[in-house]
């Protein structure tokens, strides 16, 4: 003969699993009708190229779980490098080596992906940023040049160039967003010449964006502490900016403008 308490403790089983079993049901449902989302989000600071990686969890467009993780080590796959033997991973603690100053991060969309069904969904992506492609490619081949010379003072002006030429937040990001189609096609100059004639600034910008990819192939030839000087000088002339590396020296380091900016 059974327990007394024994039909109690089935019952409160049953309920326990008939209620388990109506919140995976409901989980279910969730999942199927694209109410369980999980974002993969890949960001990058565009001045000193530290990656970060966000997940975030979405229950009917709330936010229930994310994680950040700043990533360690990896290259920069806007350098033209990123795949060679022997070229060594973009370190972000290099910004701090050359300016002498912690980066305060100013982390920008890279690329984002998306899987809609949380147990049975296939990720994809839904956007892609590379708003930032010529500063950051020109930024890698500037770490690339610095580990092959360790020249600070040179690698000071032309990070100081490159942040004038491609601000972060500057009319650089919009202009290259709307230039970097025909840049890809091979049309770069048909798209300047039109800007010219309607919008002279950004033509101006676009010139500028153009010189700074054509400089991140120059610094990852860079040998020498000369070839690196001679790098500087050319595309200073060309942007417009300081022409003479040595003059620099007797000047204030571009570090010290940027911190007086607040922009490290």
């Amino acid at each position: 003969m059974e327990p007394t308490d024994a039909k109690p403790r089935k019952r409160s089983a049953v309920r326990t699993a008939k209620a388990i079993l109506a919140l995976l049901a409901a989980v279910l449902l969730l999942d199927f009708l694209g109410g369980i989302a999980v974002w993969s989000i890949s960001s990058i600071c565009p001045k000193c190229l530290q990656l970060k990686q966000t997940f975030e969890a979405r229950v009917l467009g709330i936010p229930v779980f994310w994680k950040n993780t700043l990533l360690k080590g990896q290259p920069c796959l806007m350098s033209s490098l990123a795949f060679s033997p022997g070229v060594p991973p973009i370190a972000p603690a290099m910004y701090e080596e050359i300016l002498g100053l912690k980066c305060r991060h100013a982390f920008r969309t890279d690329s984002f992906g998306r899987t809609k069904q949380f147990l049975w969904g296939a990720p994809h992506a839904d956007g892609i940023g590379g708003t930032f492609v010529p500063r950051v490619g020109a930024t890698a081949g500037l770490y690339f040049a610095y580990t092959r010379t360790r020249d600070k003072t040179t690698a000071q002006a032309v990070y100081e160039m490159i942040h004038t030429a491609y601000p972060v937040d500057g009319r650089s990001r919009a202009v290259w967003l709307s230039i970097r189609q025909y840049v890809w096609r091979g049309e770069a100059l048909k798209i300047i010449h039109m800007l010219d004639e309607c919008r002279p600034e950004d033509g101006r910008i676009a010139r500028q964006i153009l010189e700074l990819r054509r400089l991140a192939e120059e610094l990852n030839k860079v040998e020498t502490r000369n070839d690196f000087a001679e790098v500087y000088k050319e595309f200073a002339r060309n942007l417009g900016l300081q022409s003479d590396a040595e003059t620099v020296r007797g000047k204030a380091k571009p570090a010290d403008a940027l911190r007086r900016d607040g922009k490290g």
